[in-house]
């Protein structure tokens, strides 16, 4: 059944634009926004985490291809 949640979990939907956090092995998170969403992958977005609380223009910073399964929606 954990197979099933992690093939959801990477195919959840991710818009431009949306605050999310990645979540690290030792559970601490990065907040970030989603820069893009590439076309040759479902289970991953760019992200961008570091903008100096430059949100608004986060298309001029560098986003990382981040896996799905690793962000959750919203910051903290």
């Amino acid at each position: 059944m954990n197979g099933l949640k992690n093939i959801f979990k990477m195919s959840e939907i991710f818009i431009k634009g949306e605050k999310v956090r990645y979540i690290k092995n030792d559970g601490t998170y990065e907040n970030g926004m989603v820069k893009s969403i590439p076309l040759h992958t479902n289970f991953q977005v760019y992200v961008v985490y570091y903008c100096n609380d430059d949100w608004g223009n986060i298309n001029k910073y560098t986003g990382q291809l981040t896996n799905k399964k690793d962000l959750k929606k919203g910051w903290e």
